[in-house]
């Protein structure tokens, strides 16, 4: 992995650098409605994306719900393991492909985006790390709800230790999405306008 500036790592910047966005100009986001159907690629890429998205603001819903006590445990929980385990799954795989086969097509086809093909693969790091958190705040939270006895364990001062867990939780969520989404937005503005401006090249189908 090359390295990249710090002021360019997920959590100090607000956007890639403008010397990687040229084709943004060409393609911009309000055109996208329109064009991305006729790219299959990127069709399929704003369809993962956008399903990325989907099911962590479902997830963030839900666990606002169990804290605020508008949703029971027991239907809470079924429901979230296996939406939990769907979301992390799906985009530990979705990055696999990403690092192995497509950004190093595509930065060799485009040498000129190789840097923002770096700060993509330094987020993965990044976005894998708050996977790891995200993932040990579940199970830490399906134990809580799972087992009777956490029900009456509180800590020495008296706090409710599902309570505790289920914030745990909140806070694990709320971190993994706001990397999520700078990451899903700033890939996007980089990919979907280059497998636009090349739809017709095989490189990029």
């Amino acid at each position: 992995m090359t390295s990249i500036s710090e002021d360019l790592k997920i959590q100090n910047r607000h956007g890639m650098p403008a010397g990687v966005l040229g084709l943004l100009d060409s393609f911009p986001r309000v055109s996208w409605d329109r064009l991305v159907p006729l790219s299959g690629l990127a069709a399929m890429w704003m369809g993962n994306h956008n399903w990325f998205r989907g099911k962590t603001e479902s997830l963030c819903g839900s666990a606002g719900r169990l804290r605020g006590g508008l949703e029971e445990p027991t239907r809470f929980l079924p429901l979230f393991e296996r939406g939990l385990g769907s979301l992390l799954h799906q985009l530990q795989v979705h990055h696999m492909v990403e690092d192995q086969h497509y950004f190093p097509r595509f930065a060799h086809a485009v040498p000129s985006l190789k840097s923002g093909f770096d700060i993509l693969d330094d987020d993965h790091h990044t976005l894998h790390g708050a996977i790891d958190r995200l993932a040990g705040a579940g199970r830490e939270l399906i134990h809580a709800l799972s087992d009777p006895e956490q029900a009456q364990t509180h800590d020495r001062r008296g706090n409710d230790r599902r309570r505790f867990v289920q914030d745990g939780m909140i806070a694990a969520l709320g971190d993994f999405e706001n990397i999520l989404t700078r990451h899903l937005a700033d890939e996007e503005d980089l990919i979907i306008p280059l497998l636009l401006d090349r739809a017709r090249d095989p490189e990029f189908r």
